[in-house]
């Protein structure tokens, strides 16, 4: 296959007007043909979202940077083996509020 052309303007937000919807697809984006410098700068975005990377990764054709990859599919099994905990309310519920009794009552 022959090396795939892709401006390096395709992906980077700073490419899109201000305020419109911008989602960085680089996770899918590691095709077959893409040349090396291409690739590479790929994986360095796609390595942001290690939960995308651990799903698609067993599709990338070639892989520049061995262990940075390894490094997001890690932090991807860390985040899904150690869920965040859930948020406590501590807003008082009305049910827990005691109404002042006057002394004469």
């Amino acid at each position: 296959l022959a090396a795939l052309d892709i401006p390096p303007e395709v992906l980077p937000a700073s490419s899109f007007p201000p305020g419109s919807a911008y989602v960085d697809h680089s996770p899918r984006l590691l095709l077959p043909g893409l040349d090396p410098a291409e690739r590479g700068r790929l994986e360095v975005c796609a390595c942001q979202q290690a939960e995308l990377v651990e799903k698609h990764c067993r599709l990338y054709p070639a892989v520049i940077d061995q262990q940075a990859l390894l490094a997001a599919r890690v932090e991807a099994a860390l985040v899904r083996n150690h869920p965040k905990p859930a948020r406590v309310d501590d807003t008082m519920s009305t049910a827990c509020i005691e109404l002042s009794v006057r002394a004469d009552e």
